[in-house]
């Protein structure tokens, strides 16, 4: 079952939060992308070869073809025959099912020409419903659910893509999704759990329950914070390993009484620390942003472990206070 405290109002303040995060990267993760501009097709190959592979090697296939090619203009793709690209899978090992996926690429390549017109960017440039576009991608053989839905999202969230509603657009429930959502309190506690193997139905049913008119939405915020290790299978690194968004309310951090310390050990030297309930302190620093304390770990903590040596410079700060100073380093 849910945790008790996962009432209306705890789970408006996610949604919010998860909207505020999306309205700031939409449009602007590939801003800069010239290629889905020019070549559209790219795109599509991409989300076809993503299968029973790493995400990354999968997407890079359509480059290491278009190399070959000698240029990415569609019609370089078009020329060449299922035996040519069948070749080239095998000859490069360009994924672990050569015959079945270049195969895949191929069709795809053919229906984009048959079906779009030679210009893929047609799957999309309408201002389809989210549905629509779903369905249009898993026309594509090797394109399923998963990846339609995560690619209908990418195209609005990553490229600014316009879609009549995003009803359809779901969560896309990987690891770092499952981690963040569970330890939220989304999903149902359990012992010992295993986030590999959280029912995916689960997850993308909570985000439905959360937000039904873009059940994706939570996708880029909860996928931020597993996968940046801010939520971890031990407990929350917030602050250690970046910001987590929903810390000021997150059940789980909030099982201790957060409190955040100024301390001045030396000369030139401020050093954050925070403390939660009973426990001791402890370094709040963010590797990410350059608050780079690790030689003074050890001392740190040898120093405040003795009371008889605890330093009066420990001031109490507000965490808005801790992460300003956090950020100014």
């Amino acid at each position: 079952m849910l945790n008790t405290k996962v009432n209306e109002e705890y789970k408006k303040k996610i949604v919010a939060i998860a909207n505020e995060h999306y309205q700031s990267i939409v449009g602007k993760e590939y801003e800069e992308d010239k290629d889905f501009i020019n070549y559209p097709h790219l795109f599509l190959l991409g989300c076809v070869m993503d299968s029973q592979m790493k995400a990354d090697k999968a997407w890079q296939i359509p480059n290491i073809i278009a190399e070959e090619l000698g240029g990415k203009d569609f019609s370089l793709f078009y020329e060449k025959d299922l035996a040519w690209y069948r070749e080239q899978f095998e000859k490069k090992k360009l994924h672990r099912f050569n015959e079945v996926m270049s195969g895949a690429f191929y069709a795809a390549i053919i229906k984009i020409k048959e079906d779009y017109n030679g210009d893929a960017s047609n799957i999309w440039n309408d201002e389809p419903s989210s549905a629509d576009l779903v369905c249009r991608l898993l026309e594509f053989k090797k394109i399923g659910i998963k990846i339609a839905t995560m690619a209908a999202n990418l195209l609005c969230r990553g490229y600014g893509v316009k879609l009549k509603d995003k009803y359809a657009i779901e969560i896309s429930p990987d690891i770092h999704v499952k981690r963040t959502m569970y330890r939220l309190g989304l999903l149902p506690e359990q012992d010992n759990v295993d986030f590999k193997n959280i029912d995916a139905n689960k997850v993308i049913y909570a985000a439905k329950s959360l937000n039904p008119e873009f059940p994706g939405v939570l996708d880029p915020v909860c996928w931020y914070v597993g996968y940046h290790k801010i939520c971890t299978n031990d407990g929350c690194m917030d602050g250690i390993n970046g910001h987590c968004p929903f810390s000021a309310f997150c059940i789980k951090q909030q099982k201790g009484s957060m409190k955040y310390y100024k301390w001045t050990p030396c000369k030139n030297v401020v050093v954050v620390l925070r403390k939660n309930g009973d426990k001791g302190y402890e370094p709040y620093f963010n590797k990410k942003i350059g608050f780079a304390y690790d030689f003074y770990d050890d001392y740190i903590t040898d120093f405040l472990s003795d009371k008889k040596n605890r330093p009066e410079t420990i001031v109490e700060i507000s965490e808005k206070e801790a992460l300003e100073l956090v950020s100014a380093q």
